[in-house]
C-alpha cells in the first residue's frame, strides 16, 4: 500500500532478511486488493502507492529513523523522509493518506475531499463511518 515500502537491503543484511517491508510511521492508506472494502478504496490505494514510488524514486536521499519491528507479519516500523521531507506528512498534505497513531483508527471522515470520486468518498468502509478505539 502507499504507507510500506519495500527496501532490498541485500548489501547490510543476510538474505533472509534482505527484502524488508518498512511500514511508514504516522500516516494510513487506503488499502489494496482484498483488504479494500470497495472499488474506490482500491482506486484511492493505487494513487497513494503510485505517490509514494515516485517520492522514493525521484528522491535523492531516503532515511530511515527510529526502526522497530511492527508487529504485522515482520514488518519493519520507521519514521521515513526523502530529502529530509518526512514522507508520512507529504502522503497526507497531498490528500492520499491521513494521520494514524498506533492502535488506534482514524475517523472515516478525516479523508481529505480531495480522496472524493465524484459518486461516494473514498473511504475506509466506503460510506460506513469508522470507529476510533480506546487507547
Amino acid at each position: 500500500d502507499g504507507d510500506t515500502i519495500k527496501v532490498d537491503a541485500r548489501a547490510d543484511f543476510p538474505p533472509e532478511l534482505a527484502m524488508l517491508h518498512v511500514s511508514l510511521r504516522g500516516v494510513d492508506t487506503p488499502e489494496k486488493g482484498g483488504r479494500a472494502k470497495c472499488e474506490a478504496e482500491r482506486r484511492a490505494a493505487r494513487a497513494a502507492t503510485a505517490f509514494t514510488a515516485a517520492a522514493v524514486a525521484d528522491g535523492r536521499t531516503v532515511t530511515f529513523r527510529n526502526l522497530a519491528w511492527g508487529k504485522d507479519g515482520g514488518r519493519v516500523l520507521a519514521d521515513v523522509s526523502v530529502d529530509g521531507r518526512s514522507l508520512a506528512d507529504r502522503l497526507i498534505i497531498a490528500g492520499h493518506g491521513r494521520a494514524f497513531e498506533a492502535g488506534r483508527r482514524a475517523i472515516a471522515d478525516s479523508w481529505p475531499d480531495s480522496m472524493d470520486d465524484g459518486a461516494a468518498r473514498a473511504e475506509w468502509g466506503c460510506g460506513r463511518r469508522a470507529t476510533t478505539r480506546p487507547p
